[in-house]
């Protein structure tokens, strides 16, 4: 380019240090996706550090400048990208930063009322043609059209999550449609948040009126199950991947013990001899085998990430005849809850 600006920009090569226009737009990009798709405020360290989005270059004051010219181009189309102190904070203490979205906002007049009714028509004719892939997306841009004159009242929190509002969700979702991997932060059972998680979404389902996903975890080179909640931020989707043939999500429907970093072990559980199948299908969700002991017992060895949910399960389902058969923490651990059950009843 025979210009240091780029035409209808804010790029200036020799502000930005020499960069090329591909790269600053893709930072400019990524800067928006990971603040629109984070629950929660994002430090400038982790902003500047993450050579994800474009910065960690080696020069932390660099990246801070760079940070602020980003800001400053995304207010120009709107986005207005502000600092974020928690109550009680320090002058002292680093700054975070939010998209302030009552000053974001989209252009008005672009689409007409006629306009958003022949789309909101074309949408509904769509969604109700059998086997389309992508039925629920559908079904919740529509119900964000219809719920549109309701939005100036104020959404409750079932019709936002209705009209998909969550933009931890849209992101994911948004990964896997387009088969391109997601890389996120995630806070596990234990609430500690880890690292970036990459993961090659496979499928989603709702549970315990919970949503979870299930993927291809590159850093466990393994499946792995993660609640949407529990999801921190998401970065731009990455390479594109594809699904296993085989992959059926109903195999992934997981159990209390499942959710966990630990190594799974097999853990093995009797149910009485003539306890219905129905019922034994019921509380194994199908997965696991099933087997038959020497005194004619129904056996079901599973892989338990956590043993002691494996024992609370167990327990929910004491009054089936259901018991912790090995390995001996799953025992001991079934033991101890008990214990504990006694204890506190005999103090009441």
């Amino acid at each position: 380019m025979d210009s240091t600006r780029h035409p209808n920009s804010g790029w200036d090569a020799a502000a930005d240090e020499a960069v090329g226009y591909d790269d600053w737009a893709r930072r400019i990009l990524n800067l928006f996706f990971v603040l629109n798709a984070s629950k929660t405020p994002i430090s400038t360290s982790h902003i500047i550090f993450d050579a994800d989005l474009g910065y960690n270059s080696g020069n932390p004051d660099s990246d801070k400048r760079k940070f602020k010219r980003d800001r400053d181009e995304l207010a120009r189309f709107g986005v207005h990208v502000v600092e974020h102190k928690a109550e009680g904070a320090t002058e002292n203490e680093e700054s975070s930063w939010v998209i302030d979205r009552t000053q974001t906002q989209a252009e008005l007049g672009i689409l007409t009322t006629d306009d958003a009714d022949i789309l909101l028509a074309a949408l509904r004719d769509y969604a109700g043609q059998p086997g389309i892939p992508y039925r629920s997306a559908l079904v919740h841009i529509i119900a964000k059209l219809d719920n549109e004159g309701a939005a100036a009242a104020g959404h409750t929190a079932a019709s936002d999550a209705a009209a998909g509002g969550d933009p931890v969700f849209q992101a994911l979702w948004a990964a896997f449609t387009l088969r391109k991997n997601a890389v996120f932060t995630y806070t596990d059972a234990q609430g500690a948040t880890t690292k970036k998680r990459s993961v090659d979404i496979w499928g989603f389902f709702a549970q315990d009126e919970c949503m979870y996903f299930v993927g291809f975890d590159h850093g466990r080179e393994a499946a792995r199950t993660f609640r949407v909640d529990r999801v921190r931020s998401v970065n731009k989707p990455g390479k594109a991947y594809a699904i296993p043939d085989d992959f059926n999500v109903t195999d992934y429907q997981f159990l209390p013990f499942d959710l966990a970093d630990t190594q799974a072990v097999d853990a093995s559980f009797t149910f009485p001899q003539g306890l219905p199948a129905a019922e034994i299908e019921a509380i194994t969700h199908g997965r696991g085998s099933l087997g038959t002991g020497s005194a004619g017992e129904r056996t079901w060895t599973i892989p338990a990430r956590d043993l002691t949910a494996a024992a609370s399960f167990a327990l929910g389902h004491a009054g089936t005849g259901m018991r912790p058969l090995s390995p001996r923490g799953l025992v001991e651990a079934w033991n101890n809850q008990i214990a504990k059950v006694v204890a506190a009843h005999d103090r009441a």
